[in-house]
């Protein structure tokens, strides 16, 4: 029974990461309360809040989410 609740856990951590990391590389799933994404907006909100290079650093977050995800589930 824990192993089952176990995957449970994992596959939804997995799914979050997975649409998250989408979220910041292609924009998916953008709305009023999410935001627009994409990585160009990324990047500036990173610029802003002093996270240098802005845009480099919004693609790693980006690629490691969904690859992250990917190989947890």
């Amino acid at each position: 029974m824990i192993g089952l609740g176990l995957t449970a856990i994992r596959l939804t951590l997995s799914v979050v990461f997975v649409l998250h990391g989408a979220h910041i590389l292609f924009g998916f799933w953008s709305g009023p309360a999410v935001g627009p994404g994409g990585l160009t907006l990324t990047a500036e909100q990173f610029t802003r809040t002093g996270v240098e290079p802005g845009y480099l650093m919004a693609l790693l977050a980006g690629v490691i989410q969904f690859a992250g995800g990917l190989l947890i589930g």
